[in-house]
C-alpha cells in the first residue's frame, strides 16, 4: 500500500470520527446533557477543520448553534 493510499483510509477515517461525535453531540443534547454535547462538538470540530472536511464543518456548527441556543458555548 503506498502512503497517497494510507493518507485516504486515515482521512476517511477521521472524517467518520468526526461525523459520529456529531451525532453523539445531538444525542446528547437530545438527553439533556449539555456538557457532554458541547466536549463532542469541539471534538468534531477540532477534528473536521484539522483534516479539510468542510460538509463536516457544517453539520457541526449547525449543532454548535443549538448548543449557544441553550446558553453554552462551543469555543
Amino acid at each position: 500500500m503506498t502512503r497517497a493510499q494510507e493518507g485516504a483510509i486515515s482521512s476517511a477515517r477521521n472524517q467518520t470520527r468526526a461525523v459520529f461525535l456529531t451525532y453523539q453531540a445531538r444525542g446528547y443534547l437530545q438527553r439533556g446533557e449539555v456538557e457532554q454535547a458541547v466536549a463532542a462538538t469541539k471534538a468534531s470540530m477540532d477534528l473536521a477543520q484539522q483534516i479539510g472536511a468542510d460538509r463536516c464543518v457544517t453539520q457541526v456548527r449547525e449543532l454548535a448553534r443549538h448548543c449557544a441556543a441553550l446558553g453554552t458555548s462551543t469555543a
